[in-house]
């Protein structure tokens, strides 16, 4: 028996997608977990997965993004882990290097993968993002988290990716769930103690 794999548009588009849903459930563990090096470990998953998927789509910004993405994250995890004595809210002159590396690098690939206006929203996603890490504000991460899964809805559907599309309006719900579930808990904190 002979079994031969055709790969054809469809394939690749039902690899693109399947890569879609692991990327997406990486992602939104983010919003959940609650500590920066969590964050940064299921972001690495997730970017990893994500630019599978934006080679199946032959979406080439977003795939080239996805690799600068993957350099900030690194860069940023590997930073933390090599001081990890250092205050991890401060910003230091590292992150303001990588971040401003991510904002030149976001241009070379606006100029070089440029694939129409609808692609600037995958740029303006992945420095927003990159900004909201270098915040190093798990506060400022969830709420920025709304404007940049919006552009990434956007650009998702330029690409034409349904699961994409469904997912990141999944995930732009959990991060706005995140912000009011843990406003809650910072409120009821604040209350016990000054009970």
């Amino acid at each position: 028996m002979n079994i031969e794999i055709s790969w054809d548009l469809n394939t690749f588009f039902i690899l693109s997608q399947i890569f879609t849903v692991f990327a997406y459930v990486a992602l939104g563990a983010t919003y959940i977990v609650r500590t920066r090096n969590q964050i940064l470990i299921f972001v690495c998953i997730s970017i990893i997965l994500q630019g599978f998927a934006y080679f199946f789509l032959s979406a080439w910004t977003a795939f080239w993004m996805v690799g600068i993405a993957l350099f900030r994250t690194v860069a940023f995890f590997v930073h933390d882990k090599v001081n990890k004595k250092a205050d991890k809210t401060k910003i230091t002159i590292f992150d303001t290097i990588i971040f401003s590396l991510v904002v030149v690098g976001s241009i070379v690939v606006s100029i070089f993968a440029f694939e129409g206006f609808w692609s600037l929203f995958a740029i303006f996603g992945t420095v927003l993002y990159s900004f909201s890490i270098y915040q190093k504000s798990i506060k400022m991460y969830r709420i920025l988290a709304v404007p940049v899964e919006t552009l990434w809805i956007v650009y998702l559907v330029f690409v034409a990716s349904p699961f994409g599309i469904l997912l990141e309006t999944l995930l732009l719900g959990v991060a706005i769930a995140s912000i009011v579930f843990y406003g809650i808990i910072e409120k009821i904190s604040q209350k016990q103690k000054s009970d």
